[in-house]
């Protein structure tokens, strides 16, 4: 739906199109006045006119439809749109082993996460998973600032795929289904001006296209410090394709040159469009390697929960 209303903005927009829709009325125009005079007309562009400029639009808009490219963010844009998808996947007594990132897949509450194919076994036998879910800052203007917290709830294992090490897990009293969100808001005193935000989350569009060698990816995964977790953003770029022939399906991998870290298995990994094009899974001489996106839509259909 978003790239109907994008096409239509810019069928309206779009550099040449006004200039060219100009040209042909004058034409059109032209042509009628020489062939039945000026009366004549008038009387034939009232009838027919409006029928050209709503095709002239609709011809204009099918072009950009179909081949419009999708649009792309700055840095800062997808900074602040990674904090909204991202959770923390922690066991009780904060085993590092079993410490890592999420994201939402859907608005049901379900995730997406990855775990050591040594340790999956740990992880499938863990009581005391649970799901920490961040909370968005609450940052709006120049008056409000509210630091990054996160909110512990319980998740279950709906479905574990041993060629990726993929888990989904469901998240209890999860934001999309509980009613209610942290609010905030600032009112200077002298102007009485007011700034407000809500906690918000969104869950990502995942790509349809394996992403190109040479693209500029963004990882955002949550890390523990002595304050709590915190997400932390990286930016880098896809530095190869390749395969692990030892699978037997979803082999496809995706190298970067963003280095890794247990905490970031399972985090998201974005591209200028805020698609996710993979999820960080393992490693290669010490650089993160990406589970594809179109493994992970082969995998949520599989799952059969999402």
């Amino acid at each position: 739906m978003h790239r109907v209303w994008r096409a239509a903005g810019l069928s309206f927009y779009a550099m040449g199109t006004t200039l060219l829709g100009l040209i042909g009325l004058i034409l059109t125009a032209t042509f009628l006045l020489i062939k039945n005079g000026w009366s004549n007309m008038i009387e034939h562009w009232k009838r027919t006119g409006a029928s050209a400029l709503v095709l002239w639009w609709f011809l204009v808009f099918l072009y950009l439809f179909t081949f419009i490219s999708p649009e792309t963010f700055s840095v800062e844009e997808i900074k602040k749109f990674s904090q909204g998808i991202v959770v923390n996947i922690a066991s009780n007594n904060f085993d590092s082993s079993l410490i890592g990132t999420g994201f939402w897949i859907d608005k049901k509450g379900h995730i997406i996460t990855c775990s050591d194919p040594q340790k999956a076994d740990l992880v499938l036998n863990n009581s005391n998973f649970r799901v920490g879910v961040m909370v968005p800052p609450l940052l709006t203007g120049k008056m409000l600032t509210v630091v990054l917290g996160v909110n512990y709830t319980s998740g279950e294992i709906v479905y574990y795929d041993s060629e990726t090490g993929i888990f989904i897990i469901y998240v209890n009293n999860n934001p999309f289904m509980r009613k209610l969100h942290m609010f905030a808001e600032a009112e200077n005193v002298e102007t009485h001006q007011k700034e407000s935000t809500t906690e918000k989350y969104w869950v990502p569009a995942l790509s349809k296209d394996l992403v190109s060698v040479g693209s500029q990816i963004f990882l955002a995964a949550v890390e523990r410090d002595k304050e709590g977790p915190a997400i932390n953003f990286l930016v880098g770029r896809v530095v190869k394709r390749g395969a692990d022939t030892s699978r037997n399906k979803y082999y496809l991998r995706i190298y970067t040159d963003i280095p890794f870290k247990a905490s970031y298995r399972g985090s998201p990994v974005l591209d200028a469009t805020k698609s996710i094009v993979g999820v960080a899974c393992s490693e290669s001489e010490t650089i993160s390697v990406l589970i594809p996106s179109q493994s992970l839509v082969d995998i949520i259909a599989e799952a059969k929960c999402c």
